[in-house]
């Protein structure tokens, strides 16, 4: 009788360490099934050093209509890819974001593009910010 008091807690302890296992390994394996399909949806990200010359152009195809102001500007793309362009014209009186698909370079391609903005903008100190997105 002396030997059966000790293996009841060494069962004990056996039973234990196991399910602590089997409850480590469940969790574990949840864990990766989660997290495995949002790694591969999640979008990569890739910042690159371009370089773009752009300067306003004095040649200039722009018709002024009732709604909106335009400028010419003209942009290079020194790059070795296509290369889509965000333009932010800001004045005075606010700023207006273009649509990058509209303004697409291909590699080392050069283009003078008339930018139309809304005329509640006004037309003094007129200033353009361009941002390059490489394009697939």
């Amino acid at each position: 009788m002396i030997f059966k008091r000790g293996i009841s807690p060494l069962i004990a302890t056996v039973v234990l360490i196991s399910l602590v296992v089997v409850f480590a390994f469940g969790v574990y394996t949840w864990t990766t099934t989660m997290i495995k399909p949002l790694q591969e949806s999640a979008e990569i990200t890739k910042f690159v050093d371009v370089k773009v010359d752009a300067k306003f152009s004095e040649v200039s195809n722009c018709v002024v209509s009732e709604q909106y102001y335009c400028y010419s500007l003209m942009i290079s793309n020194g790059e070795n890819f296509k290369l889509g362009y965000l333009i932010n014209t800001i004045t005075s009186k606010g700023q207006e974001l273009e649509d990058y698909k509209e303004y697409v370079l291909e590699p080392y391609e050069s283009k003078i593009f008339e930018i139309y903005f809304d005329k509640s903008l006004g037309n003094e100190d007129i200033r353009s910010e361009l941002d390059a997105i490489l394009l697939n």
